[in-house]
């Protein structure tokens, strides 16, 4: 029954409870809440997962300053993976640097952080010094490859490509 609560499978455990006549630990519905935020966190969206864990318990990131500063900084981690630098700059200054210097304990990971910047700054520049570019064509030429079957598909019939990595192609009806 522990693992199935820990390990989110709502159903599973509803079942083991009717089936042994035993009862349950904890709330059930806790598991919905649990794997929604788990979700949100996958999906990249952790200004929701934090909101989402304050609708919940509103004391817990207050009295886990780790924790808390664990979700910023995958926020931070979320903001340059999506190449949003600036945002990124600025939500380091207002966001982690306070943590930082309220839990001085933190400032290694922040460090740790920030590096990302430097990496790809210089990355960047290590790639244009070579005469290379910065930035890969080629999600640039997926999108303009899915626009033009857009396009040519309103006209007339096809095969398209529908996966890229395997070259699979669907035929006209």
């Amino acid at each position: 029954m522990e693992y199935l609560v820990i390990e989110g499978y709502k159903d599973a455990a509803e079942n083991f409870i009717a089936e042994t006549g035993g009862t349950s630990p904890v709330d059930l519905d806790s598991i919905e809440d649990r794997m929604r935020i788990r979700a949100l966190l996958q999906a990249g969206d952790v200004a929701s997962a934090i909101a989402q864990i304050n609708e919940i318990d509103p004391l817990l990131l207050e009295l886990n300053p780790r924790l808390f500063f664990a979700l910023k900084q995958q926020q931070l981690i979320e903001l340059v993976r999506g190449g949003r630098v600036e945002e990124a700059l600025l939500f380091s200054q207002e966001e982690l640097a306070q943590k930082g210097l309220e839990h001085p304990e933190l400032l290694p990971e922040l460090e740790t952080t920030m590096s990302l910047f430097a990496f790809d700054f210089a990355a960047g520049t290590l790639l244009n010094s070579q005469s290379q570019p910065s930035e890969s064509r080629l999600p640039s030429l997926l999108h303009l490859l899915a626009w033009a079957q857009d396009k040519l598909s309103e006209k007339a019939e096809f095969p398209k490509i529908t996966n890229i990595f395997t070259g699979e192609f669907t035929s006209p009806p």
